[in-house]
């Protein structure tokens, strides 16, 4: 499937994709109409060219016009096939603000009204014969109508306090698809973990024929769950997948959707004719996961859950309310995780559905807001109401979403306390909410004058966290709360206080602002380390308070002219990102001449080497920092290029890439591999590799231009902290730093897992390493606090989180560990060659055979053993998977235990001095499981502990000191000095 349009958009409808689809973004002919005069196609005077699907008034769009007009035009030529076959041609948009109607061909195929969600024309009938077709579209969005739900659309001229620019006529993608007369045109999952199923509605469109059947297939990465088959009896099928219930919690919970395990049930669903021939396939996911509200709690998967969330208006700079690219969406997400947050409250947008599909996937619970009218007439409750229904129809099945929201601060009922009919209708759109989807949380009217809700929602701005902590600081306070405190100047509920027992969230408060200019904020500071201090203090109040069930701080980024974002405007963080996730996730920051023990940052960031700054070497400053992780396997060696099973988790140390474009097109760059020398380089397209680890950049660079990608000329400042050699993917964390500088600079279009198999590609063809994709993949897609369980084969992953009590040891033997060469070289020919004669493209490929003995005693040694080692080391990948999950510790030490045995004695990788590192973790009755980790004859191993593990690291690497005669280096946990080098022979240097 294309996932992104050239222009980086991605699949405009992740809940139900098809293989083919063809983007109409792109240059379209366009005129703007003032006053609204023109009222079909032949009266309009094409005068200029924009970019869809950026509104008129953005820059990007090419049109930046930010006036008042009544009406825009659209025009585009577009080939598709259409006609001879019994196939449908579908045109769909994903969002025209805010009415819209469409010819093709000089035919009027419909209109819509609603300008956040998507609408759909058949348009096969319309469409002339020939190669090519015509589609206009009229949008008309009135700039001062304020019956309409415009969210925050100005209906100034110029935006003022929290309002912002207009977006008019097309914002979301424009594409076609051609579908099978019968198709499957609508679907809808409903988890339930009472009867532990999920229920499946499908909407059957064209004829329906007798014999006609869907088959449901849902899987995971450990294999399919189910696999059935159902009678279509008519347009609708409503069926309830069981799923076989573990009944252990340590079980059910490896498949329950959390922030901190995002796991997705993949979903494949074929349409078949009586004689199993497949008339429709989709591709769709789902999710077993629960919300849902328990006296003053929110429960997710029924645990309580404290909502950390960060109110997200949605717009990006010269692009409005469109992202500017599906990474750029994909960004944000990892940004509010990254940030400490385990959701955001989508402020007056309906976001698009790729932001929802990146939430899904990456772990981020999502509020979503319907954009209001600012005025009660009959006019304005149709609109809304009719939007309000589409918009839930088109997100219910979106794992992230966890409470709806159709009315903001009383906008659009503004005499709520007084009006019975707005009370009414307030009150009808919580019901009519909770008979749509009866499955989440519903918050009748954020911020104050609740009279039907399901949590309180409190706007409260006070800047002074002393007062915000005597109004919240206990549940005892929640009469007085609601009979007398005013926190945005209104009552916050409008009903008897005694009987308000709801959850109470502060769903927006902060607002601290830089100040800078012609800025607005609700409070503001003067530089950022007033904001950090300000903001650790107001989140240290917040999180303490006993009467809160969760936080929504305002905001992500600065918009426009509202200037109090934890990022500015192109989302760069106003202080580092490791202190606001401190601040976020409650802890305090150690004081002068004090220590205390805080989480790994976010991102897995540490201070690199002393070295050069980029001005003294180049003269000027960087403009792009990217950096990468390396990672520890904790199992699951040599399986990676065998199609098999890998279990890495990323580490503190870090690669890190300064970047500074150049006007030519030559790369010329500095690394602590060659502190000393002078930075050099080499000119793109040049095929000849200019040695040493600028071999690296010079693969990234041939990787990125052999994929299409188009660069230019950059000043490369490089460092590092991984040490070479030590088996922890040194050189995929540089690859992978390129690549997201190269990303960053060059506005690629590249995900995670795209820029993961560039990396790959990079070692493996342009610097001739023969490599698996584990360490990429985990450099580029890993997590703190994870493990990152990967399926070489299909590249399926998932995040597996880590138990608390589980601490990891890491020390390198001291004996560099190298791919490019020698014994690992040699393994990977022994695998190959065993596949050969076996008859198999792959290990993995054996799993399962019934007559495997025999075929291995048909081997000669040593190649029966290696086929061993990978077999076996895939399960137990599986198995320290489920311990993870479990939590059993001794379980996990057991596996690495036999793994080490497995690659000391089948896989023959081991050294003297691994083994004797393993066997001193033996003795420390602290330490449960010790393996060489990542590709042998040399490198580190890594240990699983419990308690304080600085000095049981400590006396391991004093007495390997003692009898290897080797310096180790200890690299977790994080010592005070990482190589204590020549002080190794004095014991006083391990009782630091």
């Amino acid at each position: 499937m294309t996932q992104a349009d050239q222009g980086g958009h991605g699949y405009p409808r992740p809940l139900l994709q098809r293989e083919a689809w063809t983007s109409l973004n792109g240059p379209w002919e366009f005129a703007l109409d003032r006053d609204g005069v023109w009222t079909l196609p032949a009266q309009v005077e094409w005068n200029r060219t924009i970019e869809v699907p950026f509104a008129p008034e953005t820059e990007r769009s090419g049109v930046h016009d930010t006036g008042f007009h009544l009406a825009c035009w659209y025009r585009r030529r577009f080939t598709f096939p259409v006609g001879g076959g019994p196939n449908r041609v579908l045109l769909h948009f994903g969002a025209v603000d805010h009415s819209a109607v469409v010819w093709v061909d000089n035919r009027r195929v419909g209109s819509h009204e609603g300008g956040y969600t998507p609408f759909s024309f058949d348009i096969t009938d319309a469409c002339k014969p020939g190669l090519e077709h015509e589609v206009v579209v009229w949008a008309v969005d009135d700039p001062h109508d304020l019956e309409k739900p415009r969210g925050k659309q100005d209906w100034e001229l110029e935006p003022h306090i929290i309002w912002y620019p207009r977006t008019s006529g097309i914002w979301q993608t424009v594409w076609l698809e051609e579908v099978p007369p019968t198709r499957i045109a609508r679907l809808r999952f409903t988890p339930s973990l009472k009867r532990w199923e999920i229920a499946l509605y499908a909407g059957i469109d064209g004829p329906v024929t007798e014999g006609l059947r869907l088959r449901a297939c849902l899987t995971t990465v450990h294999g399919t769950i189910a696999d059935d088959t159902y009678a279509v009896l008519g347009g609708d099928l409503h069926r309830r997948i069981t799923l076989s219930d573990p009944g252990v919690d340590d079980s059910r919970n490896a498949l329950l959707w959390s922030p901190a395990s995002p796991t997705l049930i993949d979903v494949t669903l074929e349409l078949q004719d009586a004689t199993g021939r497949v008339l429709d396939r989709v591709r769709s996911y789902t999710a077993l996961r629960e919300v849902s509200v328990q006296g003053d709690r929110v429960l997710l998967n029924g645990r309580v859950v404290l909502l950390r969330f960060v109110l997200d208006q949605g717009y990006w700079p010269g692009t409005g309310l469109t992202p500017p690219d599906d990474d750029a969406v994909r960004r944000d997400v990892e940004l509010a995780r990254a940030m400490g947050f385990n959701g955001v409250r989508k402020h007056q947008k309906v976001e698009d559905p790729r932001y929802l599909h990146w939430a899904d996937r990456l772990g981020l619970l999502v509020w979503e807001e319907m954009p209001s009218a600012y005025r009660f007439t009959a006019r304005s409750v149709r609109r809304l109401t009719r939007e309000w229904e589409e918009v839930i129809l088109r997100d219910y099945s979106h794992p992230c979403i966890m409470a709806w929201v159709p009315f903001n601060e009383s906008w659009g009922v503004p005499n709520l306390p007084n009006s019975a009919a707005e009370r009414h209708y307030v009150q009808a759109l919580y019901h009519l909410t909770k008979t749509l989807d009866p499955t989440r949380p519903v918050v009748g009217n954020d911020g104050w004058e609740s009279v039907a809700t399901d949590l309180i929602g409190v706007h409260d701005y006070d800047a002074d966290p002393a007062r915000i902590a005597r109004r919240y600081y206990t549940t005892e306070v929640r009469v007085r709360l609601f009979q007398h405190e005013r926190p945005g100047g209104r009552r916050l509920t409008l009903t008897e206080p005694s009987k308000v027992e709801h959850p109470i969230v502060l769903s927006e408060f902060g607002g601290i602002a830089l100040e800078r200019g012609e800025t607005w904020g609700y409070s503001t500071v003067h530089g950022p380390d007033d904001l950090r201090e300000r903001y650790t203090e107001l989140l240290h109040v917040v999180q303490g308070l006993e009467l809160l069930a969760g936080f929504c701080y305002t905001q992500f980024a600065d918009t426009y002219q509202e200037a109090n974002g934890l990022l500015d405007v192109e989302r760069r963080p106003k202080f580092p990102l490791e202190a606001i996730a401190g601040a976020t996730l409650g802890v305090r920051e150690p004081r002068p001449g004090g220590s205390t023990q805080v989480p790994a940052s976010p991102d897995g960031r540490a201070m690199m080497p002393d070295a050069p700054p980029f001005p003294a070497l180049f003269g000027r400053a960087a403009t792009v920092t990217a950096a990468a992780p390396g990672r520890v396997n904790l199992i699951g060696d040599h399986t990676d290029y065998n199609g098999g099973y890998v279990l890495p988790t990323i580490l503190p140390q870090e690669a890190r890439v300064e970047l500074a474009l150049r006007p030519d097109r030559r790369i010329e760059a500095w690394s602590t591999e060659e502190p000393e020398a002078r930075p050099r380089g080499f000119e793109l397209g040049d095929a000849t590799p200019p040695g040493g680890w600028l071999d690296y950049v010079h693969g990234v660079t041939r990787a990125l231009e052999a994929g299409g990608m188009v660069l230019g000329g950059a000043d490369l400042r490089v460092s590092t902290e991984i040490p070479p050699g030590a088996g922890l993917a040194s050189s995929a964390a540089l690859e992978v730093a390129l690549l997201r500088a190269f990303r960053a600079a060059f506005a690629l279009a590249l995900d995670d897992l795209a820029l993961a198999l560039l990396a790959h590609r990079a070692e493996v063809e342009f610097v001739g390493v023969p490599v698996g994709v584990m360490d990429q993949m985990a450099a580029s897609l890993g997590r703190v606090g994870s493990a990152l369980f990967v399926d070489t084969r299909t590249l399926a992953f998932e995040w597996v989180p880590l138990p608390g009590d589980l601490l990891l040891l890491l020390i390198h033997s001291g004996i560099r560990h190298r791919n490019a060469s020698g014994g690992y070289r040699a393994r990977r020919e022994e695998c190959r060659e065993a596949c050969h004669l076996l008859g198999v493209s792959a290990l993995r490929d054996l799993e399962g055979a019934t007559d495997l003995p025999a075929r291995l005693r048909t081997l000669p040694a040593p190649l029966d053993r290696r086929v061993r080692h990978v077999l076996n080391e895939n399960q137990r990948v599986l198995a320290a998977v489920s311990a993870l999950r479990r939590g059993d510790l001794a379980a996990l030490g057991e596996l690495f235990h036999a793994s080490h045995e497995s690659l000391r004695r089948e896989f023959e990788v081991s050294i003297p001095e691994t083994d004797l590192l393993v066997e001193l973790a033996r003795t420390e009755c602290t330490v449960f499981g010790a393996r060489l980790t990542g590709g042998g004859f040399g490198g580190s191993v890594v240990m699983a502990a419990t308690g304080d593990t600085a000095p049981v690291a400590l006396r391991i690497a004093r007495e390997y000191h003692r009898q290897a005669g080797r310096t180790p280096t200890i690299l977790l946990p994080p010592l005070p000095a990482q190589d204590l080098g020549a002080r190794l022979h004095t014991e006083e240097a391990y009782r630091r």
